[in-house]
């Protein structure tokens, strides 16, 4: 575009020059300054126009579309119920053993008395006063007193009451001994029973033979 203003007002002036040509040329009449200036702005505008059109139009920055975040799901609570096992637990069978206030008994006194020393093949009558003071009477058909364990030189193994003995009552508990031959020392287990299985009351007998 610069170059055709330039060629432009090189022709004006070329024309300007002309008319004043010396040697009695007829002089032709110069185009007035605004037929001029007219012919270059309209040369101006195409050539602009021209230029334009060869100018490749710049892409429009188009604005990035703004990622929508999708919204999360919540978590929705789902109650658990537990139920208890209905299956029964083993029931664990305990052994019978004495009930201590319904039956016992407490030693009053002895006779003879332990350590004492028998001669060989002594007979000898050993005695306990027992006192009842369990919850229950004793019962002359179902208490009983017996040998329990140890050395056997008894003549009976097993005793009634003489009585019922009631609770807080002294009842005298009678055996018949008979001392080994060989001498030594020796001890022997008596207790009470009721029935079969229910013991109670035991004591120990020591003695020596010589």
């Amino acid at each position: 575009m610069k170059k055709t203003v330039l060629f432009f007002i090189w022709i004006v002036s070329f024309l300007l020059s002309s008319c004043g040509s010396i040697g009695g040329t007829p002089q032709v009449e110069a185009p007035n300054v605004e037929t001029i200036v007219a012919a270059t702005y309209a040369a101006i505008s195409a050539e602009t126009a021209r230029a334009q059109a060869l100018i490749t139009p710049t892409a429009t920055d188009t604005a990035t579309p703004t990622k929508t975040s999708t919204p999360t799901s919540t978590a929705t609570y789902t109650p658990t119920y537990i139920i208890p096992s209905m299956t029964p637990s083993a029931t664990i069978t305990q052994t019978p053993t004495n009930t201590p206030g319904i039956f016992d008994c407490a030693f009053v006194s002895q006779s003879p008395k332990n350590g004492t020393v028998f001669s060989p093949r002594e007979e000898v009558k050993l005695s306990w006063v027992v006192k009842n003071i369990g919850a229950k009477e004793w019962i002359q058909s179902d208490v009983k007193y017996f040998f329990l364990r140890g050395d056997k030189f008894y003549k009976r193994e097993i005793y009634g009451l003489p009585y019922n003995t009631a609770t807080g009552q002294e009842v005298e508990l009678r055996i018949d001994l008979v001392a080994p031959k060989e001498p030594g020392s020796y001890e022997m287990i008596w207790a009470m029973k009721r029935g079969q299985n229910h013991v109670f009351c035991e004591t120990t007998f020591k003695f020596t033979v010589e």
